[in-house]
């Protein structure tokens, strides 16, 4: 909006796993559009594109000159059974597209607030200007504190990758002894975004469990429009005892939403 630009929210497909719609996708370009922005990993539904979908952007993109922007902060935390593949690697996308990275989830540095981006040299001089005039630079404690990071690697990341899978299991046995409520299972990233059959707003429900259940969850109309009628649970920070305990107040609270008929 800071560039004059008005978003439009394309739905993406629960029963594929929240893929985007490709069709949908490719009604809502219009002589105006300039860009698609592809997050994956997914923040708030866990989506990790297939490499079919991906190449069904780049194609769009290409026949319709538009700039990709991908977000790719969770890249790291895709877990095996669907592995992550950049967009920009795809030749229809190759000299179209603006990859964004963080070492916020990369390399565990929450709170340092410092990130990266690769994109073709002219559009990233442009960037640039815009950056500089609003941040001039990430603080130099956090470049200091990345490019240690860099030099360290990221060998701690096969073992954390383990520990989310554990808490996707412990996740999974509490949303689906839930009723009510329907989850597609996060291939990637910390969230998993569960749908409920309840006609209360998600801003409503997500308070009402804050308050009665004592379990913090983000309402779904944070995320748009789209996101009505549905809850993002983290899984990030909470081992699987944790999430074991949020799932025994979750199941009170549910089972007196959604009596038994």
């Amino acid at each position: 909006q800071l560039a004059g630009c008005v978003p439009v929210e394309v739905p993406c497909i629960e029963a594929e796993g929240y893929e985007p719609d490709l069709d949908a996708l490719a009604a809502a370009v219009t002589p105006r559009t300039a860009a698609i922005t592809v997050v994956t990993p997914n923040n708030p539904t866990g989506a990790v594109y297939s490499r079919s979908t991906l190449e069904g952007i780049a194609r769009l993109a290409a026949e319709r000159d538009l700039w990709i922007i991908a977000d790719e902060v969770y890249a790291s935390l895709a877990f095996a059974d669907r592995p992550h593949l950049s967009i920009g690697s795809l030749a229809a996308a190759r000299g179209r597209t603006v990859t964004i990275g963080s070492f916020s989830k990369s390399h565990a540095m929450t709170g340092w607030r410092c990130g990266w981006l690769a994109a073709p040299p002219a559009l990233a001089r442009e960037v640039l200007k815009v950056h500089d005039t609003f941040f001039i630079c990430a603080p130099r404690i956090s470049q200091e504190m990345a490019l240690e990071a860099l030099r360290v690697g990221t060998s701690f990341l096969a073992p954390y990758r383990r520990e989310l899978l554990s808490r996707r299991r412990a996740l999974a046995s509490v949303v689906e002894s839930l009723p009510g409520l329907h989850w597609v299972e996060p291939r990637g990233a910390l969230f998993a975004f569960v749908r409920f059959d309840h006609p209360m707003p998600s801003s409503e429900l997500a308070l009402r469990m804050l308050r009665e259940a004592r379990v913090c969850t983000v309402p779904g109309d944070a995320f748009g429009d789209l996101g009505e009628g549905h809850l993002r649970i983290s899984f990030g920070a909470s081992g699987v005892p944790r999430l074991q305990e949020a799932g025994r107040r979750l199941f009170a609270f549910f089972t007196s939403l959604f009596p038994a008929e």
